[in-house]
């Protein structure tokens, strides 16, 4: 079995024989969680926003009003690690904390106008990596992939 995915692209180019494969830029890397996460940073770098921050802001866009642990489990964090996200986002004006109406120890989460405002620009960025993934891995590699992430979060209990 190889150590690398390198050597299984060296060794899958030599049982083509005359065929040239070019491996995609993701599977030659060492760390494709890596390259991810750089494709996620480019495409959130326009609006100063970090991808957990990015991730964040769409949720709260699509379902204002949320309280801190609902998101925090949306996203498969821990709930300190939603804090931390949403402070960066209240510093940038793009979301208000809200007391709950039931328990005033709740804060419910909702946009800004200014995050309203960027609201399909971030969508577009965030379709457009999705859609550079599916054409560089090919759709079936990316939905399998994704479904790989989900069950690994669903057995870890979505903790972060």
């Amino acid at each position: 079995m190889p150590r690398r995915v390198s050597d299984m692209v060296a060794k899958l180019t030599i049982a083509l024989g005359s065929e040239r494969v070019r491996p995609l830029p993701v599977l030659q890397h060492d760390r494709p969680g890596a390259l991810l996460e750089k494709e996620w940073t480019a495409a959130f770098a326009g609006f100063e926003l970090t991808p957990p921050q990015a991730f964040m802001l769409r949720l709260v866009l699509d379902r204002p009003g949320l309280p801190v642990r609902e998101l925090a489990d949306a996203m498969t964090i821990a709930r300190p690690t939603a804090t931390r996200v949403l402070d960066g986002l209240q510093q940038r004006k793009l979301i208000r904390r809200a007391t709950g109406e039931a328990d005033a120890r709740e804060q419910r989460i909702h946009p800004t106008a200014g995050a309203r405002a960027i609201r399909e620009a971030l969508n577009a960025a965030s379709a457009n990596v999705t859609r550079r993934l599916k054409q560089l891995l090919g759709p079936q590699v990316f939905e399998q992939m994704v479904g790989k992430i989900r069950t690994v979060r669903s057995a870890l209990g979505g903790a972060s």
